[in-house]
């Protein structure tokens, strides 16, 4: 038996359902859900507020004989169900699944039923920012050593369909919901790389939304922890060994950078392992995910110098600090997955130099105050738009010259009117996409396109 099936029988998951499994979400976990439960050829039900959701055609395609409730979710409990299975974006007061738990049927998560099965060791990631590089990136350096990786979650893959008994580790990047809404999880290594506002229009302020975030530390063999935020070092159970990581020079044991003579290094304790200019990132912040990376995979009991190579391979993930090439003698940067505020902040004081911020989206109810700092005493510019555009333009009009627009090709001509040679245009909207665009990838896209079109200057 698997570390995670022996946890999931210890902790009362009742994975295996004995009848038919109502799934709550049609998306991309309903439908992973679907494919799971027709190989093991378990009769579902699914529902969802929205008339069309996204993913009804491959629940379809996978279980032809569903019941579907597209529109509504049933008030009460249909009959006959033995299990309920929850996506990341359900409310969890909803009437049925009080009355759910009131008859003692399981609500469960897709991670829940993922880790009932799995059985290799789980590698969990979770934080406001940079979750989704480092997951990557750590997928890629266990990949480079020989091993075979199962990499997803809530990035890319959804964990269900990277189930195989051939995999020798899984890598996954969990979201708050993902969470909040699972039972806790048994890991070989977990790491919260940081805290900062995001949906709290969900989870209603910051300590709910951390504590959501800690949930990853609950069960976990070995603990990574960012040294840069101290109070992470608190949301550790007591007894759970540690690896520390950060940007400052390393204690023995733990992850840093060393400056020498010949430049900046990566370093473990007083070991130097890889020139920071041999790092195919840009940004501070990527120094940081490299070093929790590595801690990561030190964790999964590999030597760091064996990481090392799928690390100096490792590319950037598209609209991460992606550099969008221009002969405007400007710099041009994609950072469209800066989706909330502390991910900005973090891209901004990843660069030096004057530059152009172009910002907006759906807030999800943050404040911009840690935005407005970050930009405060910098020579800028911030170009606006999306809903929250004017909450924005309050939060910076004392700190910067603030123009809006309407749409990402305004914002990019702008951007060009009001730059200097030299400067840096950096997309990193610290808000949502959904008011405008599908994802942050469509957002970026639309960037991308916006400065490819740009005249030739002069022309």
């Amino acid at each position: 038996m698997g570390a995670a099936t022996a946890m999931s029988r210890q902790s009362g998951t009742q994975a295996q359902a004995t009848g038919p499994v109502l799934v709550l979400g049609m998306g991309g976990t309903g439908a992973a859900c679907a494919r799971y439960l027709a190989a093991r050829g378990t009769a579902a039900v699914f529902a969802d507020t929205r008339a069309a959701p996204p993913g009804l055609a491959a629940i379809r395609a996978a279980l032809p004989a569903a019941e579907i409730h597209a529109g509504q979710i049933p008030q009460q409990l249909p009959p006959q169900i033995t299990q309920v299975v929850i996506s990341p974006g359900v409310d969890l007061h909803l009437p049925l699944l009080k009355d759910a738990r009131q008859c003692g049927v399981p609500v469960l998560s897709d991670i829940d039923l993922f880790v009932s099965e799995a059985d290799a060791p789980i590698v969990a990631i979770t934080g406001s920012n940079g979750k989704s590089t480092v997951t990557s990136m750590l997928g890629e350096m266990l990949a480079a050593t020989g091993l075979r990786v199962g990499v997803g979650g809530n990035l890319g893959t959804p964990a269900l369909d990277l189930l195989d008994p051939a995999q020798q580790f899984y890598v996954l990047e969990l979201s708050s919901f993902q969470l909040e809404r699972s039972q806790l999880i048994e890991t070989a290594a977990a790491v919260l790389l940081n805290v900062s506002p995001d949906h709290l229009d969900l989870h209603g302020d910051m300590a709910a939304y951390a504590a959501a975030k800690a949930r990853v530390y609950a069960r976990c063999k070995l603990a990574v922890v960012n040294r840069d935020e101290p109070a992470l070092a608190a949301l550790v159970p007591a007894a759970t060994p540690v690896i520390g990581f950060g940007l400052g020079t390393p204690s023995d044991g733990e992850f840093g950078v060393l400056h020498r003579t010949d430049g900046s290094w990566l370093a473990r304790g007083a070991e130097a392992l890889l020139p920071v200019a041999d790092l195919q990132l840009t940004g501070r912040h990527n120094i940081s995910n490299a070093l929790a990376a590595l801690a990561l995979g030190t964790a999964c009991g590999l030597a760091p110098a064996r990481l090392l190579p799928g690390l100096r391979a490792y590319r950037p993930l598209p609209h991460r600090m992606a550099i969008v090439p221009s002969r405007d003698g400007l710099i041009w940067i994609d950072d469209s997955k800066a989706t909330n505020v502390g991910a900005a902040v973090a891209s901004i004081g990843s660069l030096d130099g004057p530059l152009v911020l172009i910002a907006g989206g759906d807030g999800k109810g943050a404040s911009f105050t840690m935005l407005a700092d970050a930009l405060r005493g910098r020579e800028c510019v911030a170009v606006l738009l999306g809903r929250d555009r004017e909450l924005l333009a309050a939060a910076l009009q004392d700190i910067c010259p603030v123009r809006r627009v309407d749409d990402m090709p305004a914002a990019v001509r702008e951007a060009r009117a009001v730059a200097k040679p030299g400067w840096t245009v950096l997309l990193a909207p610290a808000c949502s996409s959904l008011d405008m665009y599908r994802d942050y990838g469509a957002r970026g896209d639309a960037f991308c396109a916006a400065v490819r079109a740009l005249p030739e200057q002069g022309a």
